[in-house]
């Protein structure tokens, strides 16, 4: 296969970490090709891209939740190697996956989770040492 099929994106910045799911390591997997439709393969580990200069504004996407990829690094059953999204594969495990598995529908995440910043709640309007707070600010959250 030509590159394109074997990876569909480049790398979204220059700090790269490898993880090993072990967990889903043994399981089946399937990638959906361009050009050559599904294919079987063995995962191999994880490569995550995360912005590696804390100093430094993040003009990539590796920090945009609608735009960040992990790369699945799978060996397929031709022999070669391929980097493919979660969106493109699919994993099967035998005590859950039925043999007639349904089309799954991915939705893009673009939510960037915040903590401290947009509540209507201020710690710092108290004086209290333990940061108490108005039960019905908390409650606003949960709604």
């Amino acid at each position: 296969m030509e590159l394109p099929d074997l990876q569909f994106w480049n790398c979204m910045d220059y700090g790269v970490t490898c993880i090993q799911k072990q967990f889903i390591g043994s399981m089946d997997y399937e990638i959906y090709t361009k050009s050559h439709g599904r294919v079987k393969g063995t995962y191999i580990a994880t490569l995550d891209n995360y912005h590696i200069h804390c100093d430094e504004v993040d003009y990539s996407t590796a920090e945009q939740p609608e735009e960040h990829k992990s790369f699945n690094l799978l060996e397929l059953e031709n022999g070669q190697y391929c980097l493919y999204p979660n969106n493109r594969m699919r994993v099967y495990d035998n005590s859950l996956t039925p043999k007639e598995p349904k089309q799954p529908d991915f939705r893009v995440s673009t939510v960037v989770y915040q903590v401290e910043n947009g509540y209507e709640y201020r710690l710092g309007d108290t004086e209290e040492y333990y940061y108490d707070v108005p039960s019905s600010a908390v409650l606003s959250q949960g709604s």
